[in-house]
């Protein structure tokens, strides 16, 4: 349970597991970096063209959408994801 928060629903007698993911500047949990005066603020964004590899639902993905709800799931929860819900469109699976 090391990195998850618990919670327990009474109601239905269900537990949860909520995965916490650790911010890199966090002086509790993460491993915070000096700061760079001339940098502090700016994201560096770096674009470039790649090959489609999924485009079966009439969209133009780099990756299949199982690959991007593996590496998404981490993030989400209700209780503590950038992500709180994900919700499976029904109308796709006719496609």
């Amino acid at each position: 349970m090391k990195d998850s928060v618990l919670t327990i629903d009474l109601k239905a007698l269900e537990t949860r597991a909520h995965k916490v993911q650790k911010l890199p500047d966090c002086e509790v949990c993460g491993e915070p970096m000096k700061e760079d005066p001339d940098s502090a603020g700016k994201a560096r964004i770096f674009l470039e063209n790649r090959p489609k590899r999924f485009t079966a639902d009439g969209s133009h993905r780099v990756c299949r959408p199982e690959e991007t709800l593996k590496t998404l799931e981490p993030l989400i929860s209700p209780i503590t994801g950038t992500i709180p819900d994900l919700v499976r469109d029904e109308a796709m699976d006719e496609v």
